[in-house]
């Protein structure tokens, strides 16, 4: 009778790997999978740390469920790693009890009260690259009733979660190369974007907005960008420019440079005082800014680029994802440094630019005092 069910429970099983996208919504549809098949009640388990195993699934017995409670090793050297799960794990193979209540290898679990209705066992890994990544164990009431037929179905049943795991995986590789080509093409929009900007723009306040428009309009990545130079007449840094989602409350971040003060940490300070870019891919657990941190906020990432002029830091362009970015990438924060550059390199022009118009009124004013000496005819002349 069992291994007719099981057959309903293999079928059962390719159906929910066609259905679901998510593990863990897989491993439960197993384990129910499995109990609709004739099994008295079934787990996943998965690595936890320092070698146990924990549940991530299970479907049964209701109640005092066996072994649900109790923590698996796969460590060999301790009384919870001979049983079933810990050799499975560890071997790579079914292991296998026809006799539950007998086996020494139950004995720690039996000690407590744990098993009772159970005649057999089985265990069996969930293997990629031929490695285990966690294990099915699965008990029945009747002893010597797991024949090898039922087991060859039962590790079918497995290997085809291990193949849809493999795909999982393969999907999610696929998206996140997607979103970092994505990204890359973005930035490099942005880089060039940014560019135009710095050759467009006749003032340096001009410039900042048209920087920010370009990187927040830059593609779905970028969520929104934004300068704060330092106000020279204390520590804070005051906002320039602001463009994409959430712009209106950027400006109310305090941001100091003072690396003492409460606000002077996040990813601001660090990249000011040592100009170096800082990156944040998660900046809702990112313990540097939790001080600006809004639970109400959609979870992103953040980069913060300083801005320096003749070797001294001006400022800090801010680029903010629109999502969490989750990895390191070389080539985004390169192209996230050049963008700065370009835009040190602008502000540097307009400081030089003001400064040539500055040093031309001066020449002005004094030319204008020398005629005036020469002109005049006496000292109150002179003065006035």
């Amino acid at each position: 009778m069992l291994q007719a069910e099981m057959y309903r429970a293999l079928s059962a099983t390719n159906e929910a790997i066609l259905k679901t996208i998510d593990p863990n919504d897989l491993f439960q549809r197993v384990c129910d999978a499995a109990v609709s098949g004739g099994f008295k009640s079934a787990r996943v388990l998965l690595p936890a740390e320092e070698g146990w195993l924990r549940v991530a699934a299970s479907s049964g017995t209701r109640g005092s469920e066996p072994l649900s409670d109790l923590r698996t090793s796969i460590d060999p050297t301790t009384v919870h790693g001979q049983g079933l799960a810990g050799t499975a794990f560890r071997s790579g193979q079914a292991s296998v009890s026809n006799d539950f209540q007998s086996d020494p290898r139950f004995r720690p679990w039996r000690a407590v009260g744990r098993g009772q209705g159970i005649g057999a066992a089985a265990a069996i890994p969930i293997l990629q690259d031929n490695k285990s990544v966690g294990v099915v164990l699965l008990f029945v009431r009747e002893p010597h009733s797991l024949t090898e037929e039922i087991v060859r179905l039962v590790e079918r049943m497995v290997e085809n979660v291990s193949f849809a795991l493999s795909n999982f995986a393969r999907e999610t590789q696929r998206k996140a190369a997607e979103r970092a080509l994505r990204r890359s093409s973005d930035m490099f929009a942005a880089l060039s974007s940014t560019n135009s900007a710095i050759l467009q723009a006749m003032t340096k306040e001009e410039m900042f907005q048209l920087v920010c428009s370009s990187v927040a309009k830059g593609g779905r990545s970028l969520g929104a960008a934004a300068i704060f130079l330092k106000d020279p007449r204390s520590h804070w840094l005051k906002l320039t420019a602001a463009s994409g989602n959430s712009a209106k409350t950027i400006g109310n971040m305090p941001l100091s440079i003072d690396a003492e003060h409460a606000f002077g940490g996040g990813l601001h300070g660090p990249a000011f005082r040592d100009q170096i870019i800082q990156i944040s891919y998660d900046t809702s657990v990112d313990p540097r800014t939790q001080p600006w941190y809004d639970s109400k906020a959609v979870a992103h990432g953040c980069a913060a680029v300083p801005l320096v002029i003749n070797g001294a830091s001006n400022g800090i362009l801010f680029f903010f994802f629109a999502r969490t970015s989750g990895r390191e990438d070389a080539e985004i924060t390169q192209l996230m440094s050049d963008i700065g550059k370009n835009v040190s390199f602008g502000l540097q022009m307009f400081e030089r630019e003001a400064q040539k118009e500055r040093i031309a009124r001066m020449f002005a004013a004094l030319s204008e005092t020398n005629e005036a000496i020469m002109r005049a005819s006496d000292r109150d002349e002179l003065f006035q």
